[in-house]
């Protein structure tokens, strides 16, 4: 059902609502084979459902920007992809998850590593932690009324665990 949304979506976006042409006929047919076996893949390698939709999406988009057959591409349609994604003011993290979804077609689909080799993940930016003040601390562990929460507490906050680390 999901790859019958995909398809249609593919047909609305890259084809003209007339009788189709020759060559969307063929993107199509590509795309759809080329969803198919990668669907295959990612649940044969043991994918979750999530991961195996997102890698689809993604297939989906590039295949769209491109506008061609996938073993077409070269290494530069990827960086154009890329920098499109930059342009659109697209986050590391997702463009990093659609070249993830890139590299594996590339490497484990199409056997066509030497495309997709030399292009780097988008260098993402790493967040401060946030950490609580002296006053936060004394409040947290005063509204703590059972000895053994004010405990844990105490252990999590001086120990630097985190709440499931201290549950285990």
């Amino acid at each position: 059902l999901f790859l019958f949304f995909l398809q249609k979506e593919f047909l609305d976006k890259n084809c003209s609502n007339s009788l189709l042409n020759f060559r969307c006929q063929l993107l199509f047919m590509e795309s759809n084979e080329l969803l198919e076996k990668l669907k295959t893949e990612l649940t044969i390698q043991g994918k979750s459902q999530k991961t195996i939709e997102a890698y689809l999406i993604h297939a989906q988009q590039f295949s769209k920007f491109v506008n061609k057959q996938l073993d077409a591409t070269t290494e530069q349609d990827i960086k154009n992809y890329i920098s499109s994604l930059m342009q659109q003011r697209i986050k590391p993290r997702s463009i990093n998850l659609k070249l993830s979804a890139l590299k594996f077609i590339y490497k484990e689909l199409l056997k066509k590593p030497e495309i997709i080799s030399k292009i780097k993940s988008q260098k993402t930016s790493k967040k401060l932690p946030l950490y609580l003040t002296k006053e936060e601390i004394d409040k947290l562990l005063a509204e703590a009324k059972n000895p053994k929460h004010r405990l844990l507490i105490a252990l999590m906050l001086s120990s630097g665990l985190r709440v499931s680390e201290c549950l285990n």
